[in-house]
């Protein structure tokens, strides 16, 4: 029986890194689209480990300004204790900028990774189409390769320098609220947990659900690309 890929099993297990660039790894990364962008961007893998850290930070960092005007109301206002009077005023003006600064950072290494991961799939991607032969080009319609080149590949970007934080964000604000919840009172925190299970079911079944529009509206897309380069090429040749 011929080996399914072309390294050996021994090899395989030898190798530490795979390529997400290269044809001989391909096999590797299917089916799994989130360690691949990990591994495209792995010359820069410590600016996006710093973005998604500096935005889950932020994310929590969110969560003391409320306990801070807690403190200030109890212990300023209603006992009239003035010992921290000036220094929670401090305390609630500097967070936010504070927050506000780390928020911007983590956001440019985003960027700055993003367009990275960007510029060497537009590299890769023009080469193979430079190395590609005629047959290529004749079975694979101009408004495919056009999508790919430009919808594609800024859906990837959008997903590095957005999407990728934006989960983590979520995700931490999600937990460290619960916790927060359980020590305030535990059973306002169950009564907010009650609906998530419902909430995941329906998100889940409704991305199911669209996801075959989406596709779709991605065939469509191709379809006007390749209307539009075909009459802009015959109005080319015509004149």
């Amino acid at each position: 029986m011929k080996n399914r890929h072309k390294y050996p099993r021994r090899q395989q297990k030898e190798r530490s890194y795979h390529d997400p660039l290269s044809r001989e790894d391909v096999w590797f990364y299917r089916q799994k689209p989130h360690r691949w962008g990990f591994a495209v961007l792995r010359p820069v893998r410590w600016t996006q480990i710093t973005s998604v850290s500096l935005i889950v930070f932020c994310a929590i960092l969110q969560m003391v300004p409320a306990r801070i005007t807690g403190y200030f109301i109890d212990d300023v206002l209603r006992n009239r204790d003035m010992t921290n009077f000036v220094f929670l005023i401090i305390l609630m003006a500097s967070l936010p900028l504070i927050e506000s600064a780390l928020y911007f950072v983590g956001r440019i290494c985003a960027q700055i990774s993003s367009q990275y991961g960007l510029a060497v799939l537009r590299d890769v991607l023009f080469d193979r189409l430079m190395r590609s032969d005629q047959r290529f080009f004749q079975n694979t319609p101009p408004g495919e390769i056009m999508a790919r080149l430009t919808g594609d590949l800024d859906m990837v970007r959008y997903y590095w320098a957005w999407l990728l934080n934006v989960t983590f964000e979520q995700t931490a604000l999600f937990i460290i609220g619960g916790i927060y919840l359980f020590f305030l009172n535990w059973i306002l925190a169950l009564t907010s947990l009650f609906l998530t299970p419902l909430i995941v079911y329906l998100a889940s079944r409704y991305s199911k659900e669209i996801r075959p529009f989406w596709t779709s509206i991605r065939r469509q897309f191709e379809k006007l690309n390749t209307v539009v380069e075909e009459n802009i090429t015959g109005n080319r040749v015509v004149r």
